[in-house]
């Protein structure tokens, strides 16, 4: 895959009042990319400095609109703040303040948008091309074309698999030699191609099912025969196979469920996202748990980096508590279970404190419980500025992506919540600090 770069043409924008100040015309390295789509490009040539997750909250401190004719699809952390994957594009978000640090949109597309593990890159893909962009800035560092269009297992719309030394693709001349190969960011070293993929038995395996990135490896989830499913674990330093697992041996696996990655543990999704009794450390290729509980009275709400949310009930009281995966508790809450709507949806664990997302009473707005792990049952309401109407969502898969990972997120910096409208784009993000 050849790398074509092009110097980007930038908008500045006032970070106080987010005005864009000027506007300059396409250069013909604009016009030609992106299949002639308009790119707009705009940054404020802002670095904000790195800030702590908060460790509770108390108040809304601000609120951040989507530039028109974009919808925000889901809300990305980086070490700095925050990313907008938008419908046409993305957009960095100063969390500290709600300032807009940067703009990438492609008029009229449908794009995708990835982030490096690290947080340091941002992949914004469109009409077979894609745009390299610094997260921090939005400096553009690379345009692209790859000549795709569809969502493929490692890729983001057929441009690669982004990891934070560049982009892992998947060379495939003949079945029997397909091997993974890391192109490395435009003046980065280090650029591999690892042993062509091979299945139980000899047999290649090309067919691949699901690609993660970590820090330090590529999870792959591989079939093979049509029906035998393989995990495999590759070093991003090497491209070197460091373990595999095979699926019915060494865990229970449902082919119709996929996986999702918290820190390096990957969770079979077999409740919803984030949600399975299958957790499995992707480091070192440990199978941690093929049994966590999930019965009636004690669910199972979301596997973490380090152990698991659940939730007891006990008559009208919900205790949400944070365990090990041992299934020893650290940390629990009890809330009236009357003051909350579902105990299975809306909730952000936080280190001091538990975020629980509840309906004011008539549903004419929507509040964030505040309730301290170890503390007194006493709730702090702060109560949002935005529609978050989910009450006729019947499915755990459509309550997820209204009030689940990427729409109710701790980032540097703010707590962020992305609005569910009962009518209309969903434009706005409001950041509790």
């Amino acid at each position: 895959m050849k790398l074509r770069t092009f110097q980007a043409t930038v908008i500045l924008m006032s970070v106080s009042a987010l005005i864009v100040s000027g506007c300059t015309q396409p250069s013909s390295d604009q016009a030609e990319r992106f299949a002639g789509f308009e790119v707009t490009h705009e940054t404020t040539g802002g670095t904000p400095s790195e800030l702590p997750v908060p460790a509770t909250v108390s108040e809304v401190a601000w609120t951040w609109e989507a530039p028109e004719n974009s919808r925000v699809e889901r809300v990305l952390p980086v070490p700095t703040g925050a990313v907008a994957h938008l419908s046409n594009g993305a957009a960095g978000i100063d969390t500290a303040t709600g300032a807009t640090l940067w703009n990438y949109h492609i008029a009229d597309s449908v794009a995708q948008v990835s982030i490096s593990p690290d947080g340091s890159h941002t992949v914004v893909s469109a009409e077979g091309w894609a745009a390299v962009l610094d997260s921090v800035t939005g400096e553009e560092r690379q345009v692209f074309e790859h000549g795709h269009d569809d969502e493929g297992a490692l890729s983001i719309h057929g441009a690669g698999l982004v990891t934070d030394g560049g982009l892992v693709s998947l060379s495939t001349e003949d079945s029997a030699t397909a091997a993974l190969t890391l192109e490395p960011w435009e003046g980065s070293q280090g650029g591999w191609t690892g042993q062509p993929l091979s299945c139980p038995g000899g047999g290649s395996a090309t067919d691949i099912v699901q690609a993660m990135p970590t820090n330090t490896r590529i999870v792959l989830v591989q079939q093979c025969g049509g029906s035998d499913t393989v995990m495999t674990g590759v070093d991003t330093a090497t491209g070197e196979e460091v373990w595999r697992l095979t699926a019915e041996e060494d865990f229970e696996h449902s082919s119709s469920h996929s996986f999702g990655l918290t820190g390096d543990v990957a969770v079979l999704e077999t409740i919803g996202a984030l949600r399975g009794t299958v957790a499995i450390d992707v480091e070192n290729g440990r199978v941690i748990s093929e049994e966590l509980p999930d019965e009636l009275g004690n669910d199972l709400l979301r596997v973490l980096p380090d152990g698991y949310l659940g939730v007891r009930e006990r008559g009208d009281r919900l205790d949400y508590e944070i365990r090990d995966f041992s299934g020893d508790v650290r940390g629990s809450t009890g809330i009236d279970r009357n003051r909350v709507s579902g105990t299975t949806t809306g909730f952000l664990p936080l280190e001091d404190s538990f975020l629980k997302l509840t309906l004011a009473e008539g549903g004419d707005s929507t509040r964030i419980s505040v309730v301290d792990w170890e503390g007194s049952e006493a709730e702090h309401l702060i109560e949002l500025p935005v529609d978050m109407d989910v009450l006729e969502l019947a499915s755990l898969s459509e309550l997820d992506s209204a009030v689940g990972p990427g729409s109710f997120e701790a980032a540097p910096g703010a707590v962020l919540v992305r609005e569910y409208p009962q009518t209309g784009p969903i434009t706005r993000v409001v950041g509790l600090t």
